[in-house]
């Protein structure tokens, strides 16, 4: 008895799963570059799994636990610290596919948090192996993902830094490889060269020189000068002709800028990296504050530059506890910033260029990077620093400490211009409050208890008469942290207590633990941010954050003296921590990338989804709708006219669903297998009468509903 077509894997499967995977991960290369990833090396292990499982042509009851416990690995390692193990890591991720589930119903993207876009992407990868065992064996056709592979590469290269010409090359080389394997393995089938394929080594040596030889000399010889203009500018330009929000073109970008005089309006994503941060703790990254509010915006009272030799302008005082930590500083040389970043009282700067010096703006704080006398962005420097903790009991009792004279005369201006609501509204919100930190709490704390919306595409821009602060307050409601900061320290100083407005970035987006332990995170144009200081005597300048969506890094705990001191970030700030699970986005409204980039978030879930709902539904739906289909197009039809087509369908109902006829089977040798392993006798007799129709000159009459019978029973069968 003949044997159906063996599903062992050998070695000729084995070199077009291995050409097929490199074509793959030409689609995976350029995210490192674009997207910026430092964990590469498990994402290329986890495809290098899924590809090693689909080519093992693993049952589907074991492809399944295999791929979901390959992507709580992975989901691990990224995200969570201790044993895999444990359950407490699993209830969190559990938790965060279930605000996954509630953000894709409502359509709110933004919401979806760096785990569970992590865990959709390790699911399209496991998408894209089941779809690679089709295209390569069941298939033998990949010209399709050839097709896409360079489509998609050229896109990326055209519109973003990555440089594909050698990617190019690369891809038609394998694609065309891997294209005449397939057409030799389906001449081997067709011909019937045996149950298993021999792999063609004289051939396929000869059409590696060939290829190789072709692609050398296309890129040995003249090129002609492009005879049509650049289409791309034309197509950038196209893209950004119209403003979404209606708002005649002001839409910025979002970064680090020096000139804040006018605030307000919307701004655009940029994801351009500015630095890799390496760090034990997580901090956010000044450069500088203002100091006086114009109605409009933000500027400087005045300049004091000085040389810098170590140590910035003093921050803290006797009352905040401090500890002294180290941070290295690599700009990724992609934006031009000739100043530092740093975390809390800058002590000491280090870096290899010698002839970098330094020069503080008192006033500011900012402390910019010269070389040879002129502006200078340095490439790395380390930086020690004291990182403060402080005490709520402290800042409590500072009120019965008077302010220095220079505090009172720059942090407590305001213009003359600013309406009186915006005071009045600031001591409603703190009537109940008797010492300034309290106060300060409750104003940090108003937005968002008051339906205030974070908010980077609907933001308003102040007319000549609009005030910044009151429109926010009182009109729109709507805005980002340029709003809600700003408005933080005018209501602080309406009712006298001294704050100034900082600017900066965040803590950036984790990427990985470092060999000594610090953790590396990835700081871009979108973790641009501004947040507020207040002075309390004795304490120095306390940070706080007000926009809705994010946690201010600092440690408060309650009193020095507890023995169990908690962080007041993790206690106090409940609502804070609430509206975090709802709202987890970074300045631009957008969530942190880990494994893989944001270039357009909607979108790519949008493809994503779609792409699992149809992979999915393929998968359990496909073989189903091919018997639907075939019953439909035959049944009430069936007669000596439809009877051969009808029987050529029924052989690829058969090798779809997995008996497939080997090119040195006879039909009844086929058939008697079928009968053989269904338990039945359906097959020969419609084989027989296949014979007799093809072969026999004599006309007989056949009991064609009888024969319909058998031929329906038997896809039937298909379906158990």
């Amino acid at each position: 008895m003949k044997q159906l077509k063996s599903k062992r894997p050998d070695f000729y499967s084995f070199i077009l799963f291995l050409l097929g995977f490199f074509l793959f991960w030409e689609w995976l290369l350029p995210l490192q570059e674009v997207g910026q990833i430092a964990s590469f090396r498990i994402l290329l292990l986890f495809t290098v799994f899924v590809f090693l499982l689909s080519y093992l042509n693993a049952p589907v009851w074991l492809t399944i636990p295999f791929n979901l416990i390959a992507i709580l690995f992975v989901i691990h390692h990224t995200y969570f610290s201790g044993s895999i193990f444990k359950l407490q890591w699993l209830e969190s991720f559990l938790s965060q596919l279930n605000d996954l589930f509630r953000s894709l119903v409502s359509g709110n993207f933004d919401s979806i948090g760096d785990v569970s876009r992590t865990f959709l992407f390790l699911l399209l990868l496991c998408l894209i192996g089941y779809l690679m065992k089709q295209w390569l064996i069941k298939r033998r056709n990949a010209f399709l993902f050839l097709f896409m592979t360079i489509i998609y590469v050229t896109v990326i290269d055209t519109f973003t830094p990555y440089d594909a010409r050698f990617a190019i090359i690369r891809i038609v080389v394998m694609g065309f490889i891997l294209i005449g394997l397939l057409q030799v393995a389906k001449i081997q089938e067709n011909e019937g060269f045996g149950p298993r394929l021999r792999f063609p080594v004289t051939w396929f040596g000869l059409v590696v020189v060939m290829i190789l030889t072709a692609s050398l000399v296309g890129i040995a010889a003249p090129k002609a000068e492009p005879q049509w203009e650049d289409p791309v500018p034309f197509i950038k330009s196209l893209a950004n002709m119209e403003d979404e929000n209606g708002l005649n073109g002001q839409t910025k970008k979002i970064g680090y800028g020096t000139n804040d005089e006018h605030l307000g309006g919307p701004f655009e994503l940029d994801t351009t990296p500015v630095f890799y941060a390496d760090s034990d703790t997580e901090h956010y990254w000044r450069a500088e504050t203002r100091d006086v509010y114009t109605g409009k915006g933000w500027t400087s009272s005045r300049e004091e530059t000085k040389p810098f030799y170590g140590t910035s302008k003093t921050l803290y005082e006797e009352n905040a506890k401090i500890e002294e930590k180290e941070a290295n500083i690599q700009m990724t040389g992609l934006l031009s910033y000739p100043f530092l970043f740093y975390p809390g009282q800058l002590k000491k700067v280090k870096t290899p260029d010698i002839h970098a010096t330094f020069e503080e703006d008192r006033q500011s704080g900012k402390i910019s990077t010269k070389k040879n006398g002129r502006n200078y962005t340095l490439k790395e420097y380390t930086l020690t620093y004291d990182d403060p903790t402080f005490s709520i009991d402290e800042l409590k009792k500072s009120d019965g400490l008077s302010y220095p004279e220079e505090i009172q005369q720059t942090y407590l201006q305001l213009p003359d211009t600013l309406p009186n609501r915006v005071e009045k509204l600031a001591r409603e919100v703190t009537a109940d409050s008797e010492t300034s930190y309290e106060k300060a709490k409750d104003i940090e704390s108003y937005f968002s208890r008051n339906g205030f919306e974070y908010d980077t595409k609907n933001v308003a821009i102040p007319g000549e008469k609009d005030d910044y602060v009151d429109q926010f307050l009182f009109e729109t409601k709507k805005g980002y942290c340029d709003n809600f900061s700003s408005s933080m320290v005018v209501m602080l100083r309406s009712i006298g207590i001294p704050a100034r407005w900082v600017k900066g970035f965040t803590e950036g987006d984790f990427k990985e633990i470092l060999a000594d332990g610090k953790k590396r995170h990835l700081i871009t144009n979108k973790n641009a941010h501004s947040w507020v200081e207040a002075y309390f005597p004795g304490s120095g300048w306390v940070p706080f954050e007000p926009t809705r969506g994010f946690q201010n890094p600092f440690q408060f705990i309650s009193t020095f003296e507890s023995t169990a001191a908690q962080i007041e970030n993790r206690q106090v700030q409940d609502e804070k921590e609430e509206e975090k699970n709802e709202v987890q986005h970074n300045e631009n409204g957008q969530e942190r990338e880990t494994i893989f980039p944001r270039i357009n978030l909607p979108a790519l879930l949008a493809i994503v989804g779609a792409v699992l709902l149809i992979g999915l539904l393929f998968m359990k739906y496909y073989r189903s709708l091919a018997r639907q289909w075939v019953l439909r197009k035959y049944s009430n039809r069936f007669g000596e006219s439809k009877f051969f087509d009808a029987y050529k369908s029924l052989l690829w109902l058969f090798d779809m669903h997995g008996y497939k006829r080997e090119p040195h089977q006879t039909l009844r040798e086929f058939a008697f297998e079928i009968d053989e392993k269904l338990g039945n006798h359906f097959m020969m007799k419609l084989t027989k009468v296949y014979e007799e129709k093809l072969y026999s000159s004599k006309k007989e009459e056949y009991n064609w509903p009888e024969i319909e019978k058998l031929w329906k029973n038997l896809i039937k069968k298909l379906s158990y």
